[in-house]
């Protein structure tokens, strides 16, 4: 069996989640493009190490960051 894996590397915006969503999903279609079917994106991609306001950046399941990644799965069969 064989997979395509991506690996990406950004310049993670610190403190600036919807900018490093907006790189992350401009990454995710260019893998998905080039048949990719698994991609991985850097430590802590949605902040960086923004460690002093992390718990600002903390949401539910069903919002925010895990959301977004929800969006971002592409079933293939």
């Amino acid at each position: 069996m064989k997979m395509t894996i991506a690996l990406a590397q950004m310049a993670v915006a610190l403190g600036r989640p919807q900018q490093n969503q907006l790189a992350a999903q401009s990454l995710a279609a260019r893998a998905v493009a080039q048949g990719a079917k698994l991609l991985l994106l850097p430590e802590l991609w949605t902040t960086g190490y923004d460690l002093e306001r992390i718990h600002e950046y903390a949401c539910p399941l069903d919002s925010g960051h895990f959301a977004m990644i929800a969006e971002l799965v592409v079933c293939q069969s």
